[in-house]
């Protein structure tokens, strides 16, 4: 299969991301709350930029495109419902943040895939997110941090068994696109990059990724 192809592949990657020290650090209780609200704002305008492009690939319908519009949209309603009632109000989140370099670049990714790219190549580039999201439910559902009145409730959102079938399905999709599918390359190429962007978003919530203030000293004039 082809979801199982690309697993043995792209192994590397999701080790990487499973052992970052963000991740880890959520694990073991230790990560700084300053941090975790830094990634749980950004990770809200990706969520929001994420939807956006399923509903761009819910145009094109098709039994597939609608099947997968459907999958997103319930990971994307259970992701934001838990985490607005028992995380975002617990950080007292309110005020609006502007997207990190990251956080852009790989939304801006998903969304010119849908808009541009092929069906199939924004279906693999979409399914890194919850796939890895969900093996982080699965590696650390007995971690130390279970108990912690925030980092517990984040890590049983992708622990419950609703996230485990909406990830399965996204990949019983995945498999029947790429069967027979002279596009596979192109669909590993996008689900590679995604996982990633994956990575980065890590990143960048641990060193709380902001843009470059304009230095005067490092402006050229020209004249003309």
């Amino acid at each position: 299969m082809f979801s199982e192809q690309i697993q043995k592949q792209t192994a590397g990657y999701a080790e990487r991301f499973l052992s970052h020290k963000f991740l880890q650090e959520i694990c073991q209780a230790k990560l700084p709350i300053k941090k975790f609200a830094f990634y749980i704002q950004q990770d809200d305008i990706f969520l929001n930029d994420m939807d956006y492009a399923r509903r761009i690939l819910a145009s094109r319908q098709s039994e597939h495109a609608n099947k997968l519009s459907k999958l997103i949209a319930s990971i994307y309603r259970h992701e934001l419902r838990f985490r607005r009632d028992l995380i975002t109000k617990q950080l007292e989140l309110k005020k609006e943040v502007e997207s990190a370099p990251t956080t852009l670049a790989y939304s801006s990714y998903l969304i010119r895939l849908a808009y541009q790219g092929t069906f199939e190549e924004a279906l693999a580039a979409l399914i890194p997110c919850p796939r890895l999201y969900s093996m982080i439910g699965e590696r650390h559902t007995k971690c130390p941090a279970n108990k912690h009145p925030l980092y517990g409730k984040w890590l049983a959102i992708y622990s419950s068994k609703e996230m485990k079938e909406w990830t399965r399905q996204m990949l019983d999709i995945l498999d029947k696109v790429a069967e027979k599918n002279s596009l596979k390359g192109a669909m590993v190429k996008s689900y590679i990059t995604a996982c990633r962007y994956e990575i980065k978003f890590f990143d960048m919530a641990y060193n709380m990724e902001g843009w470059e203030a304009p230095n005067s000293a490092r402006v050229h004039k020209y004249s003309l």
